[in-house]
């Protein structure tokens, strides 16, 4: 599609530049004239082409990269949803946060969500039990620290990181005036709780509480991933962006 767009955007070039010389130049020989015509058709194709092939060197340095960024649409409200749950938590004060209680009575966030020039902004660091960072969000901008041992995939809407056998350890969505999300959020002391539906169907909209699994410290909390169907295919590599069909 994006050849085609090029090429169209060629042609249309040099017929413009075509009729600009009819017109101040009707004498001119007709066989150079062709001669002139093909050298600025060719001239555009080429330049057309190198912007093509930068465009898919960007594209492959994107899909080889261990970083990612989402966006959301233009919304007033931060507004969280359980993933597969009808449990959406509103925030008027402009703020929602997961956050523990330390044992000297602070509170620290685990996971912010706010609103920033009307788009809806994502804080978070995915570890695992043992305390070993799997990815940082930061203002929606995501860094993959582990690529060996996990996979992700995105798009412009979604960021998800899975196991090598597909099971879901973190989800996030934007989608409308929602964030949506699943996954493990750990805590200090490395244990932590895997939020998701109890429902394994895709809907979102369901009457269907959500279910928080308290994981132990150094525990496997990747099994409560299953049931959570991924939303791309994989590996990344080979499926850059591509989501599953529903």
């Amino acid at each position: 599609m994006f050849i085609v767009f090029l090429v169209i955007t060629a042609i249309t070039a040099t017929i413009t530049i075509l009729q600009g010389i009819n017109i101040r130049n009707k004498k001119k020989d007709g066989r150079t004239r062709v001669i002139f015509i093909l050298s600025v058709l060719a001239t555009i194709c080429s330049a057309s082409f190198s912007v093509y092939e930068k465009y898919s060197e960007n594209e492959e340095k994107r899909m080889k990269s261990n970083l990612a960024i989402i966006s959301s649409d233009f919304i007033i409200y931060p507004k969280l949803r359980i993933k597969n749950t009808g449990v959406v938590v509103l925030a008027y004060d402009g703020v929602f946060t997961f956050d523990e209680v330390l044992k000297n009575g602070d509170t620290k966030d685990l996971m912010t969500l706010k609103v920033v020039n009307n788009k809806l902004v994502t804080d978070f660091i995915l570890k695992d039990s043992k305390g070993n960072t799997i990815i940082n969000l930061n203002r929606n901008q995501m860094k993959m620290y582990d690529p060996q041992g996990y996979d992700f995939n995105f798009d412009d809407k979604v960021i998800e990181v899975v196991t090598h056998d597909k099971k879901v350890i973190f989800q996030l969505e934007y989608k409308d005036d929602e964030a949506i999300f699943c996954g493990f959020i750990v805590k200090s002391d490395t244990s932590g709780v895997f939020i998701k539906g109890l429902s394994k169907e895709t809907r979102e909209y369901t009457t269907q509480d959500a279910i928080e699994v308290n994981v132990k410290k150094n525990a496997d909390f990747t099994i409560y991933g299953e049931g959570i169907k991924p939303l791309f295919k994989y590996p990344k590599e080979l499926n850059f962006g591509v989501r599953n069909e529903d």
